[in-house]
């Protein structure tokens, strides 16, 4: 019993520093203009020629991948998770379960990531 709650903690320490760094390439978002005048995200495609550039874009893709996955949690859960990682602050919680709706994103994040490929 002791063994499966250690290996639990592990895999939810893993996906906090997973999220953690989501959260740093989602600050490195920037709009630029398109051809028709509205904003858009630069995908940021090119071919690799460095294996740096290889490791940035697998970075990119797990990231798009977690993107993914956190924009399928409940309204409640996306806005906990948002708020706990500095993405945005402006959310209130005032029924005071933010701490719930935190544990239960975190929870099902650690079900649908791998199932988008991403290991934890």
């Amino acid at each position: 019993m002791i063994r499966e709650n250690i290996i639990e903690l592990d895999r939810f320490s893993r996906l906090s520093a997973l999220l953690e760094d989501w959260a740093v390439w989602q600050s490195r978002y920037t709009g630029i203009k398109s051809t028709f005048g509205s904003i858009c995200m630069s995908s940021g495609y090119t071919a690799s020629k460095t294996f740096e550039d290889l490791l940035i874009g697998i970075e990119d893709n797990i990231c798009r991948l977690v993107e993914a996955a956190i924009d399928d949690l409940e309204s409640g859960q996306r806005a906990a998770i948002n708020r706990r990682y500095g993405i945005t602050s402006v959310f209130r919680f005032p029924r005071g379960n933010y701490d719930d709706l935190l544990l239960n994103a975190h929870e099902r994040l650690l079900v649908t990531l791998p199932k988008k490929g991403v290991v934890i």
